[in-house]
């Protein structure tokens, strides 16, 4: 479905409030938010990678993928829906690309990350992305400036 179609269906804008908010917020941090993309996307191939970078790689390879696919989607409009686009993310962080594409493959795969994708939603109330959990007990909703991530680890850590 188009991105602004999406947007306007459920929003009523092409543009809200917050997707202004967001994207000043990122400006702030030196990220060059494009206005949008034609796709909205299905994410759940894109975290199955993210997923398989942190098992082939650990969290720091993981972050990068997650760097590298955010930019892709955001600043240079690539369609994170696509294997190709997913496959060459992985290779630029120095995974196995056959591998990926393995996994990519895997329809029970698939299955599986789509029912733990709905049950985390439905725990943490997950309505929007990005969301983040932090230590399981800190749920943050959209683009944050750092000073709220740092109100919510600290939150965490009493």
């Amino acid at each position: 479905m188009p991105w602004s179609k999406h947007m306007r269906e459920r929003w009523g804008s092409a543009n809200p409030f917050w997707y202004v908010d967001m994207a000043q917020e990122v400006s702030d941090e030196g990220i060059d938010l494009v206005s949008h993309s034609e796709i909205f996307a299905n994410t759940i191939d894109a975290h199955r990678m993210l997923e398989f970078a942190y098992e082939h790689g650990g969290s720091a390879i993981q972050h990068q993928l997650s760097e590298e696919l955010l930019r892709g989607y955001y600043s240079e409009r690539q369609d994170i829906t696509r294997h190709d686009v997913l496959l060459d993310a992985v290779a630029r962080c120095g995974l196995d690309r056959t591998a990926a594409q393995a996994v990519l493959q895997d329809r029970a795969g698939r299955r599986e990350m789509h029912t733990r994708c709905h049950e985390i939603a439905t725990q943490y109330r997950v309505r929007g992305v990005p969301h983040f959990v932090i230590n399981g007990r800190y749920s943050l909703s959209g683009a944050q400036p750092p000073a709220q991530f740092v109100r919510a680890i600290m939150h965490c850590a009493r």
